[in-house]
């Protein structure tokens, strides 16, 4: 009798659909009901391959099936392999995990409790691909709104496939470090999240400048808008790290405290810079549209020009000063 074995069952997105526990050797798997573990693949032979103890883990031969035993979940082809602790196999059209008693868990999510109901939601097909579908979207129209030029339709489906490929690019690289230290399959969890991020963004964008263009220069505007920016990172930071470790809340804001400190002290720099900068370029930004029109303030066209004199006056003082 060697090492009780732990033979989970995986499905496509790596979540366990099946597990057993085994303790005599030798083990069979495939098809027929004689086998110790019985698997329900067309793809799989009635008797496909067999495991027995080994010293360094698991001694598997493939007992001559049809459509072969493959290493991983799409490795190379074996006829007798050895597979250690928290490796897999792929047979027919399923994934086999080993497991071992030292094999680490994931931690416990307490039923009903905040990242419970989270995973529930985001994890939700239909909810994230309706999140996904407004982020591209949104993004999109944006795109759309910053160019001064006609946009053919080409332009836009090239944007909203970038759009796309970035949301699932950056999903994809949290989803693999939550694999790897938490033992999580959340994949869709992260494309929703990466969703919320850039709704969430764009929203908070559009009130910073509305409110830098009603109130221009304003210390408590400043600081409100600074604010919700800090707000919207600290709690989508949390979020991530919250899905893809097993750190403590209070190690998880700690990091995140020194982050947000980082990036004020980043924000400040960059802000004290641009103010002591004079250039002559002069942004365009569309966020503005975003909002209805007929909340921003008018003025008519004789003041605008009216104005132009006392604007040109004040540019020159100040280019003056900084020389």
């Amino acid at each position: 009798m060697g090492e009780p074995l732990i033979l989970e069952i995986l499905d496509r997105r790596g979540k366990v659909t099946h597990r057993q526990k085994f303790t005599d050797f030798p083990i069979r798997i495939g098809r027929d009901y004689s086998n110790e573990l019985i698997l329900d693949d067309d793809a799989v032979s009635p008797r496909h391959l067999q495991i027995e103890a080994a010293d360094n883990g698991w001694h598997v031969v493939d007992l001559g099936s049809e459509n072969g035993s493959f290493t991983g979940n799409a490795g190379a082809r074996f006829q007798e392999s050895t597979i250690a602790a928290d490796q897999r196999l792929r047979v027919g059209r399923t994934i086999l995990q080993f497991r071992s008693i030292a094999s680490a868990v994931a931690p416990t999510v307490l039923h009903g409790g905040f990242l419970w109901r989270l995973m529930e939601l985001l994890g939700n097909l239909w909810i994230m691909l309706a999140l996904l579908a407004i982020n591209i979207g949104l993004l999109t129209w944006s795109s759309f709104l910053d160019q001064a030029n006609l946009v053919k339709t080409s332009d836009l489906i090239v944007t909203a496939a970038s759009v796309g490929f970035a949301a699932l690019l950056w999903a994809s690289a949290w989803a693999l470090l939550a694999r790897l230290l938490n033992h999580r399959a959340v994949l869709f969890e992260y494309i929703s999240l990466a969703s919320i991020m850039t709704i969430l963004g764009v929203i908070t964008e559009a009130i910073d400048i509305r409110l830098d263009y009603l109130w221009p220069d304003t210390l408590s505007v400043g600081a409100v808008t600074s604010l919700l920016w800090l707000v919207l990172v600290f709690g989508l930071g949390y979020l991530h790290l919250k899905l893809a470790t097993a750190l403590s809340r209070s190690k998880l804001c700690t990091m995140l405290g020194v982050g947000v400190a980082v990036l004020c002290l980043i924000l400040l720099t960059t802000n004290y810079r641009d103010a002591h900068t004079f250039t002559t370029d002069v942004e365009y930004n569309a966020n503005l549209q975003l909002l209805p029109t007929r909340l921003l303030p008018s003025q008519p066209t004789d003041h605008f020009f009216d104005d132009l004199g006392d604007v040109k006056d004040q540019a020159q003082k100040k280019a003056k000063d900084l020389n």
